[in-house]
């Protein structure tokens, strides 16, 4: 399979959940469109390493779907908020919650299909495509070495980011999933032989990741909400990303 054909088949999965998302916000679809776009940007770390004048030539081709992930993602993030927030809260303080994570998915789904009608999804994702086949006519061999050296050096920077005393766990959790695509991509499109425990432990830490980054998101709303958040239900929060992220710290090996 050819590197670009790996990448259309993620594009056609974005636009097939893009339409689903559109006609009525579906959480699975908003989800799946998502994690199809993740791995076509993790894979254009390639083109940035490989080709010299990227920002100029390649980067301006991924506006447009950029602009649709960045939307989706308001859309998402308040689904995952009223997830979690039923969970915790009782139902007379969820209720107030909702109504405002419901009216915001709400405008943010209208500034999507607005945004839509302009976007022709179609020409853009052959654009996309076509600037990926830049990478098919490059030797195999040099493409998976250049993919390894972006997961090595993904590695360094959580490694230098660990040591660092305000750590950025966002963009930890951003280089895992990216290790984690790049690692699948080596695995389906250039048959190398990555162990399954590999791909296992980073879809696991990304997963733990993802999970205290949606608690972060919880408290930043509660704290800042108009909703009136009782302070114990806070604190609760807290102590339990708190745990959470002792337990990602653990597999980080920095405790």
């Amino acid at each position: 399979m050819l590197l670009s054909t790996y990448v259309n088949k993620q594009l056609i999965i974005f636009a097939q959940n893009l339409y689903l998302a559109s006609e009525n916000k579906d959480e699975d679809a908003i989800h799946d469109l998502r994690v199809a776009l993740k791995k076509v940007f993790a894979i254009r770390n390639i083109l940035k390493v490989t080709i010299q004048d990227y920002d100029q030539s390649i980067k301006p081709y991924f506006k447009p779907i950029r602009g649709v992930f960045k939307t989706t993602g308001i859309i998402r993030d308040h689904q995952i908020l009223l997830h979690n927030a039923n969970l915790r809260l009782p139902k007379r303080e969820f209720t107030s919650f909702r109504r405002t994570c419901k009216t915001k998915i709400k405008s943010t789904h209208s500034t999507l299909i607005h945004n839509l009608n302009s976007i022709p999804i179609k020409k853009e994702i052959s654009k996309v495509t076509k600037v990926f086949s830049i990478l098919d006519i490059m030797r195999p061999d040099f493409i998976v070495e250049s993919t390894l050296n972006i997961i090595t050096n993904h590695e360094r920077n959580i490694e230098q980011e660990l040591l660092s005393p305000n750590c950025n766990f966002h963009d930890i959790r951003r280089w895992v999933k990216e290790q984690l695509y790049l690692y699948t991509l080596l695995k389906d499109v250039y048959k190398q032989k990555i162990k399954d425990s590999v791909i296992t432990n980073k879809k696991q830490l990304g997963s733990k990741l993802g999970d205290w980054h949606d608690l972060r998101v919880l408290h930043h709303h509660w704290v800042n909400s108009k909703d009136s958040i009782n302070n114990d239900y806070i604190k609760k929060l807290e102590n339990e990303a708190h745990l959470l992220l002792n337990s990602i710290k653990n597999e980080l090996k920095l405790l």
